[in-house]
């Protein structure tokens, strides 16, 4: 099973497009809190993944995103 790489710089278009409109953990959260953030963003966001699940997660956040403009 082939991996697919989707890093860090998988959002910087978007990203950087706000950038004064941005969240910034390191300047509003505890340590704690930080953790927790790292934690989830690798766990939502790997580096390497087999394709199915970078599929499904792509499938997973497009969906909920569509969803989310329909309200």
């Amino acid at each position: 099973m082939g991996g697919i790489s989707g890093g860090d710089d998988a959002g910087d278009a978007a990203d950087t497009a706000d950038t004064g409109k941005c969240f910034d953990p390191t300047s509003c959260c505890s340590a704690r809190e930080q953790a927790m953030i790292a934690a989830l963003r690798a766990y939502l966001r790997p580096e390497v993944a087999p394709e199915c699940l970078m599929a499904k997660l792509k499938a997973t956040l497009d969906h909920c995103c569509g969803e989310d403009g329909k309200r």
